[in-house]
């Protein structure tokens, strides 16, 4: 009982105006920094003064992005010690060579055509059925067809014929 009626003494001292304002300062006072009203700095917060978010930071990714297509028509052919793979591509002849790209591995070629016709051209091909020499592969570009040659790495003479380009699963 005596605990009311200090309350209520309390609340009976505050003037009308300062209601808010005090409940704060007591609040404040008891809690400290884990005050609600403190992390405002001993104002409510206010919805219309929060500031809005900004952009700060934003890459630049060049040209818009193309559109990547794998590339569907090829066929090849087993010329002795070589194996000659022929990719079908309209106009590939009429770029700048430096955007034609083939990686050569010991089992798979990748090839890589930019910005022909405002797409990006590809073709894996995965897992040949007999090794090649990286060393000793090249390229070829023509008006609508880019001629891969593969160097088979052990061949000796007509003792390794290529009946698959690529493994079967």
């Amino acid at each position: 009982e005596s605990s009311r009626r200090r309350m209520s003494a309390e609340v009976a001292q505050v003037e009308p105006g300062n209601r808010d304002e005090s409940a704060k300062s007591s609040s404040i006072a008891s809690h400290g920094s884990a005050s609600y009203y403190y992390a405002w700095g001993g104002q409510q917060p206010n919805s219309a003064s929060k500031p809005s978010p900004q952009v700060l930071h934003t890459e630049s990714t060049g040209p818009a992005a193309r559109k990547r297509v794998t590339i569907e028509k090829y066929g090849w052919s087993d010329d002795g010690p070589v194996v000659k793979v022929y990719v079908s591509l309209d106009g590939v002849g009429s770029i700048p060579k430096e955007r034609v790209s083939v990686e050569f591995s010991r089992a798979a070629a990748d090839i890589l055509v930019s910005d022909l016709g405002d797409k990006d051209h590809q073709l894996h091909l995965g897992d040949f059925t007999h090794p090649v020499d990286v060393g000793r592969c090249k390229f070829r570009i023509s008006a609508d067809r880019i001629t891969i040659t593969l160097q088979k790495a052990d061949y000796k003479k007509d003792d390794l014929r290529w009946h698959d380009l690529l493994r079967k699963l």
